[in-house]
């Protein structure tokens, strides 16, 4: 969906409210996370930042043909991974022979020449963000070293209101990844990408995993009904003007 205009100005910092309606509009279906960003990078160049996923899990993502990358790679016209796991890109690299995962710390100012050195249609931050201390900060750095090597960025974090955490409320417990810092809202995670440097083009509800089963297809319907409900929040950007004149 595309940003009411009303909500714009809050976002923007330009109005402020202590109770303002954010309403996220229904589709006809929340897709999944993976193949809503495959359908918008087909064809294209793709930058995947944080491309890795936890060490202990990838190979077994690859055997159900869940790891992003891969599904990335297989659909884009040409995609490298960059990752600040060495450990973890030299172990794909060497023992699952897939070459185009390569080391980068993006939170130094040193460009990284295998990003500087093309320009790239998206770069996908996928369930990166919420892993880090200062994730605006981050994007800003990002969008300050390589502003004129890519037009679009997409964003994946998971919702604070995604059904698990509700059925988890019931039980006073929280079910969350070791490693997260934070949890997003559709409305937290467009105040930090405009405060980075991007406005948002699009903003997307969807699954994290397109799972089957009698449980999943409950919850589908559920969270078709009340999308707000989905697992992961994927929100498309483009640089600010006084970036994109740079």
């Amino acid at each position: 969906m595309e940003l009411n205009k009303d909500i714009i100005g809050y976002i923007k910092g330009e109005q402020f409210s202590d109770n303002i309606n954010f309403c996220i509009k229904k589709d006809s279906t929340i897709p999944g996370r993976m193949e809503f960003v495959e359908q918008l990078v087909k064809g294209k160049k793709v930058l995947h930042i944080g491309c890795l996923d936890h060490l202990p899990l990838i190979k077994g993502k690859i055997k159900k043909g869940l790891w992003f990358h891969q599904r990335l790679t297989n659909v884009a016209s040409e995609c490298i991974g960059i990752d600040i796991d060495r450990k973890g890109i030299d172990y794909v690299r060497s023992e699952l022979d897939i070459s185009n995962v390569y080391y980068g710390n993006l939170e130094t100012n040193d460009r990284i020449e295998k990003i500087s050195s093309q320009h790239w249609d998206y770069v996908v931050f996928g369930e990166v963000i919420e892993h880090l201390d200062n994730p605006v900060f981050f994007l800003q750095q990002f969008i300050s070293c390589y502003q004129n090597n890519f037009e679009q960025i997409i964003i994946t974090v998971p919702n604070c209101y995604r059904l698990e955490n509700i059925l988890g409320m019931l039980q006073n417990t929280e079910i969350i990844n070791s490693d997260h810092r934070y949890w997003f809202s559709p409305y937290t995670i467009c105040k930090v990408i405009y405060q980075a440097g991007l406005n948002v083009t699009q903003l997307q509800m969807c699954k994290f995993i397109d799972l089957a089963g009698l449980r999943e297809k409950l919850k589908d319907v559920f969270r078709n009904a009340y999308p707000i409900t989905a697992d992961t929040i994927v929100v498309i950007c483009h640089k600010q003007d006084s970036f994109a004149e740079k």
